[in-house]
């Protein structure tokens, strides 16, 4: 289904694209917030991404999955506009990660004390580990996509997010250990 939709929308269907973008449209959202980290620069972001996907989609030449392309295309837009606003240093150090959705105040609030774990956990890691856990663990990426997506090799994602997952592991085990101390 995904295939057709992709072929009415490169031959000029915009209904077609516009349910493309329905399906992934809340992930855009979420990895632009991942880089960027304010909601509002992440809905531009996220606006610029979808434009530029139009504009695109008739250069997409399915050698990758078009999740993957379309979030390649979202951190090359947050890039881009790193560049033109001088935030270079964003770029390289972006440090206080809040996975967010677009949910409610009260459901947000209404979380459970793990998941505030893991987020602080998740905030604790350095920026390359941290992308591949919320790409592969988040967001449901497989090795080869996110290897796509961050533009390194199969054999870095599988290391980076082993050793992640055991930094995580530790994290939370200090967590715990001082909760009920």
């Amino acid at each position: 289904m995904e295939r057709d939709l992709i072929k009415k929308a490169k031959s000029g269907d915009v209904e077609a694209f516009e349910q493309l973008i329905r399906k992934y449209e809340q992930k855009i959202y979420n990895i632009a917030l991942y880089f960027c980290r304010n909601p509002v620069e992440a809905e531009d972001i996220s606006q610029m991404a979808i434009i530029k996907m139009f504009k695109s989609l008739k250069n997409f030449k399915e050698q990758s999955s078009l999740s993957t392309w379309i979030f390649r295309i979202v951190r090359n837009v947050f890039l881009d506009e790193c560049k033109k606003s001088f935030r270079r240093h964003e770029v390289e150090q972006i440090e206080n990660f809040e996975f967010i959705d677009k949910k409610s105040a009260e459901e947000i609030a209404g979380r459970n004390q793990l998941f505030s774990w893991i987020n602080s956990a998740i905030k604790k890691l350095p920026e390359k580990f941290r992308m591949v856990v919320v790409l592969c663990d988040m967001e449901g990426f497989d090795y080869k996509e996110t290897a796509e997506i961050l533009n390194v090799p199969v054999g870095t994602v599988r290391s980076r997010l082993n050793r992640a997952r055991r930094m995580l592991k530790e994290i939370l085990r200090n967590f715990s250990d001082n909760f009920f101390v």
